[in-house]
């Protein structure tokens, strides 16, 4: 082996590691994530409370504000994501029911304007964005 060839050798592993690294850079931020069982991939994405809109009523599947994610401002029934609720947060400033049936059908739950709760259990099939605001 000839000097030359031991001076290259670091310089072309530096260049190598730049190059990976900068591609690394370049990678998208965003992640997917696929079920063997679906052939489309879903983006994974962060649940959190900054989901919910202004004058939105929404809803989360689990506790903490996580999992499936419903909102509405509807007068009319608006169906929803998710069997059970485990976290909601009304942003209406109006009151909004909660009903345990499709269509504002059967028991109800009313939450008053900016009511929130991050660690509930309650059936939900349907939600209505009341006109007043008692509940």
């Amino acid at each position: 082996m000839d000097a030359r060839t031991v001076r290259r050798r670091p310089f072309w592993r530096t260049v190598s590691t730049v190059v990976v690294v900068g591609l690394l850079g370049l990678a998208p931020l965003s992640a997917t994530a696929s079920d063997d069982t679906q052939s489309t991939d879903e983006l994974v994405q962060v649940m959190s409370s900054d989901q919910c809109s202004n004058y939105f009523f929404c809803l989360w599947s689990g506790s903490g504000y996580t999992g499936a994610f419903t909102q509405t401002a509807s007068t009319v029934p608006a169906p929803v994501n998710s069997a059970t609720a485990r976290s909601v947060w009304n942003r209406t400033g109006k009151a909004v029911r909660v009903y345990a049936g499709t269509g504002a059908t059967g028991n109800s739950v009313c939450y008053g304007p900016n009511a929130r709760s991050t660690q509930i259990a309650i059936t939900s099939r349907s939600i209505v964005v009341q006109s007043g605001t008692s509940c």
